[in-house]
């Protein structure tokens, strides 16, 4: 049976610099994720949930707005086994803190305009406690349960 990730792998082989991702960036703009951009960013944020502690199966939950980024951390939790748990952006912080407190998410994934918002939940995740960004080039932050 052939998965979301398989699909991913062979459009970045037929297609390495065909644009996978496009979308507004914060402040005016517009930026563009390659598949192979994709590809290489989701599995640089899948070593850095693994590094973590996140074990297969583990919820992984993702406050960003709708943002090409936002496949970044989409498929980098899948790549680390993880199960996404998405996050309205819209939501009140106490919807935030029920949904993120009943999935036992392990792991929250951010961006810079939900960064605040993510470190003020951050308390709430189980194990790592993991605050990890999706945005920037390599889609990183701290992963070792420092604070970002």
């Amino acid at each position: 049976m052939e998965t979301i990730l398989d699909l991913l792998d062979r459009a970045a082989a037929r297609f390495p610099d065909a644009i996978a991702l496009e979308g507004e960036e914060e402040g005016g703009g517009r930026t563009a994720i390659t598949r192979t951009g994709l590809k290489r960013r989701a599995a640089a944020l899948a070593r850095a949930l693994i590094a973590a502690g996140l074990r297969p199966g583990d919820p992984v939950a993702l406050l960003s707005p709708n943002r090409p980024e936002w496949g970044v951390g989409y498929f980098g939790a899948l790549l680390a086994g993880g199960v996404l748990v998405p996050l309205d952006v819209n939501l009140k912080a106490g919807e935030l803190t029920n949904i993120i407190a009943r999935s036992g998410a392990v792991a929250l994934l951010t961006d810079a305009a939900e960064a605040d918002r993510g470190a003020e939940l951050r308390g709430l995740l189980k194990g790592a406690r993991t605050l990890l960004r999706i945005d920037g080039e390599e889609a990183s932050a701290p992963g070792d349960g420092a604070p970002p």
